[in-house]
């Protein structure tokens, strides 16, 4: 057993899978005057090794923490905050030991261990502006059909919601055929709105009457694009752009390129920019982006942002 002077490093930390949770168990904890077990987790294995003075986890280690249980307590159920870990991918964790003040202090963490969740879970890949309009604009959605090696119980199938900004969400689409994997939101204002939409595939946990029903949530955004004139230098003719986002792929995997047209008839899209983004949920800026000079109001700026798992076109502003 290891031990920092007499706080010893939690052992025989062990993961298993339940439906789409983890089952944390460790042996109970040694030291009596610690006051509470850390829970932390990853996607894919670290290169994390600690040393035998470095205590808790570092946030260089890419572990993040999901949870805490008093120190008595010699296990832990990880379900994503109640949206389900996804199928397909492995989770590894650590655990450490956490003391109260005024000493306070932290043991050195356990060994790792993953959990490789088999299958594919439904999850959103597309949510693209398909027309800029007050009331009559269109969103496609899509997403990708869920997978399990031992199947799902009946019924089965996927509800869709959208929200505007703090609103409760709506019901939009819902189906038990698990092949339609996208949906046209027509109707809407896409010219003043971001939306948000949530995909949820429901199952049955058992099989027979009474059986509780699972679901599994995934949830994604329209992109918001706004564009600011650069009124401290009008000779310039330079606009700033900002953009947002919530959603469940990376963006960060490949660059924006940013495309401009004037709004004469016939007039072609032309690459005037590219940005590299970040992780899900950022706020991008492009500053001094020089553009060729344009007439107030004829101006017409498209963005088209490529991920690594599809391409979501953002609606013109107008410089």
């Amino acid at each position: 057993m290891a031990y920092h002077g007499s706080r010893a490093t939690p052992q025989n930390l062990g993961v298993r899978g339940e439906g789409s949770s983890a089952i944390l168990t460790w042996d109970r904890y040694t030291c009596s005057n610690a006051s509470r077990i850390l829970i932390y987790r990853k996607e894919g294995p670290s290169n994390f090794t600690p040393g035998p003075c470095e205590t808790g986890i570092p946030a260089s280690s890419g572990f993040v923490q999901v949870g805490s249980v008093p120190v008595g307590t010699d296990i832990f159920r990880d379900d994503r905050g109640g949206l389900g870990l996804e199928r397909g991918k492995n989770y590894c964790y650590r655990i450490y030991a956490e003391f109260p003040r005024p000493k306070g202090g932290a043991s050195i963490a356990s060994a790792e261990v993953c959990l490789n969740l088999q299958g594919r879970s439904a999850v959103l890949t597309n949510v693209t502006v398909d027309r800029t309009d007050a009331t009559n604009g269109a969103i496609t959605v899509r997403w990708t059909k869920p997978f399990s090696q031992s199947g799902f119980i009946p019924p089965v199938g996927y509800r869709l919601l959208r929200s505007v900004g703090t609103a409760a969400p709506t019901l939009v689409f819902t189906t038990n055929n698990l092949d339609e994997l996208s949906f046209v939101d027509t109707g809407i204002n896409t010219l003043a709105n971001t939306f948000t939409y949530r995909l949820e595939f429901f199952s049955n946990a058992v099989a027979g009457p009474g059986s509780a029903v699972l679901t599994e949530t995934s949830t994604a955004s329209s992109v918001r694009l706004e564009g600011t004139a650069d009124v401290s230098n009008p000779s310039l003719n330079r606009i700033t752009l900002n953009w947002t986002y919530a959603v469940p792929w990376n963006n960060a995997l490949r660059p924006t390129t940013i495309y401009r047209r004037d709004s004469a008839p016939g007039s072609q899209f032309v690459q005037v920019g590219t940005a590299t983004g970040t992780a899900t949920g950022a706020h991008l800026s492009i500053r001094a982006l020089r553009l060729s000079p344009c007439a107030k109001d004829r101006c017409t700026v498209i963005m088209w942002r490529q991920t690594a798992r599809t391409a979501i076109r953002i609606y013109p502003i107008h410089c």
